[in-house]
């Protein structure tokens, strides 16, 4: 069994003007392949009626009319587990759910109920099934017990996955929806998470969600890829956000041991089309991603997040989450970053993080599993008030 594993596909509204020519490198790829599978970023959807809990953030929908590339390309499997796609609650979603139905591709990830999106897809063929898995962060689109949604990651939930599809299925292929917003590297926690994943049975584990294109390891010959990146990107934040990376995995029949292959690909803005990397752009990628690999893999337990801290945690991102945490002015911190007088407003804020015994309660009350889970509880009776129409 041969299957495609891609990025995240974002497509705000109607506005994709190459539709013939978008995804077509990987027409020939997906013809040698049984299944092609790819994360629906956004509800296809023509919906006014968005999730009332999300006021702010971004509301993106997809027109139906873009599933158009994807029909041409030949995907043929969707997740739905992310962070967008209840933007429109269960009119989005069940939209969402009919589209793709009603246009023979098969999804996971997402229900109306809580136990419908922790449904497992089942991939068979040639005598081979595959099981596949997927979960998002809680984000605001995770459903709940009072609405659906997306799949929210829990490692109990996931392990008990894991454990059921094991007992029908040959292989078991987890698929994350997570990561820090165009870091080309995962946090530890999640390199953690996905090792433990992969010593308890699963066959191979993608993540897509930061953007960007991220390293890959093999633990105990469990291969797990950090970031796919955009299959197609929505706004371009980064340049790094241009570039994608997609996985052919192949089960071996008799062994049913899984071995893949990478394809490093981007964005051509000029032709509004998705281009496969060659010759010195391809040495390039494939260079940097052996430098993130050698960082994920080393034995130094300090390494990721030593590199997290030199090549992401910028003094600009510190200084907007101490921002947001000390509820400071979003204006004075905007003036400073038009002004490049960041190192100054850097140095004020984090004093006023250290000073303020109000903000160390705030640290503590985060980093604690206890506070958190009444958190949950005060979250879901008094925020989170929407419930399936």
């Amino acid at each position: 069994m041969r299957l495609l594993v891609c990025g995240d596909y974002i497509v705000y509204g109607d506005r994709l003007p190459n539709q013939l020519k978008t995804l077509e490198c990987f027409k020939d790829i997906i013809n040698d392949t049984d299944y092609a599978i790819y994360n629906q970023e956004f509800p296809i959807t023509r919906s006014k009626d968005y999730y009332s809990t999300k006021r702010y953030g971004l509301r993106a929908k997809t027109d139906p009319i873009m599933l158009k590339p994807i029909l041409l390309a030949g995907f043929n499997v969707a997740t739905l587990a992310n962070n967008h796609i209840f933007n429109y609650g269960m009119s989005g979603l069940r939209d969402t759910i009919d589209e793709l139905t009603n246009n023979g591709i098969s999804y996971v990830g997402a229900g109306s109920t809580l136990d419908e999106a922790r449904r497992i897809l089942y991939l068979e063929k040639n005598g081979i099934k595959c099981a596949v898995l997927n979960y998002a962060e809680h984000e605001y689109n995770v459903a709940s017990i009072n609405h659906g949604g997306a799949n929210p990651i829990d490692i109990i939930s996931v392990l008990r996955s894991i454990s059921e599809a094991r007992k029908t299925s040959d292989a078991v292929i987890i698929i994350l929806h997570g990561g820090i917003d165009f870091s080309r590297l995962p946090a530890p926690r999640v390199v953690h998470m996905c090792r433990y994943f992969a010593e308890q049975g699963a066959s191979a584990i993608f993540i897509h969600h930061s953007h960007v294109v991220s390293g890959f390891e093999l633990h105990n010959g469990v291969p797990i890829f950090y970031g796919l990146g955009n299959l197609v990107p929505g706004k371009i934040v980064t340049f790094d956000c241009l570039y994608s990376y997609s996985v052919m995995l192949e089960i071996e029949p008799e062994s049913k041991s899984v071995f893949f292959t990478g394809y490093h690909a981007k964005w051509d803005q000029d032709e509004s089309r998705v281009v496969l990397l060659t010759g010195d752009e391809l040495l390039i990628a494939e260079q940097e991603q052996q430098r993130l690999n050698r960082i994920i893999g080393s034995e130094d337990q300090n390494a990721i997040a030593e590199a997290l801290h030199m090549e992401f945690l910028t003094r600009e991102r510190e200084s907007s989450y101490f921002t947001a945490l000390t509820r400071s002015s979003q204006l004075m911190f905007r003036i400073a970053k038009k002004a490049r007088m960041i190192n100054a407003y850097h140095r004020f804020i984090v004093r006023r993080m250290r000073l303020n015994r109000r903000n160390s309660t705030l640290w503590n009350m985060l980093r604690c599993e206890t506070h958190r889970d009444v958190f949950d509880l005060i979250y879901n009776k008094h925020i989170d008030t929407y419930k399936n129409q």
